[in-house]
């Protein structure tokens, strides 16, 4: 599955919050944290992401256990729990669905 990953074009921050997240609402210091959380989570060079990697699928596959994906979960619940807000975790399947579950919006 890597090497699909690496067969992508290098993404900086910037140009993956302006192509993907630009009229999200979501303020881009809050993408960034959590992008970079899944890539250092799962071990995968965050400029390789995209929003529709899907956990277990794309991304998170050719892990010998699930551990990093259990915590990255815990880590998202722990988020959720410290802004106040619940998630179900079911219903995050991609990066996309983690970032704007967990996003802060501009005020």
């Amino acid at each position: 599955m890597m090497r699909v990953l690496q067969q992508r074009e290098a993404l900086d921050d910037n140009l993956i919050y302006s192509r993907f997240y630009l009229a999200s609402g979501i303020e881009k210091a809050s993408v960034q944290e959590l992008w970079h959380e899944v890539a250092n989570t799962l071990k995968i060079p965050a400029e390789l992401l995209r929003p529709t990697d899907r956990f277990g699928k794309e991304i998170g596959v050719s892990l010998i256990t699930s551990e990093e994906l259990d915590y990255l979960g815990e880590l998202a619940l722990k988020r959720a729990k410290a802004d106040g807000r619940s998630i179900d975790l079911k219903s995050i399947r991609s990066v996309d669905d983690y970032v704007r579950a967990l996003g802060h919006t501009h005020s």
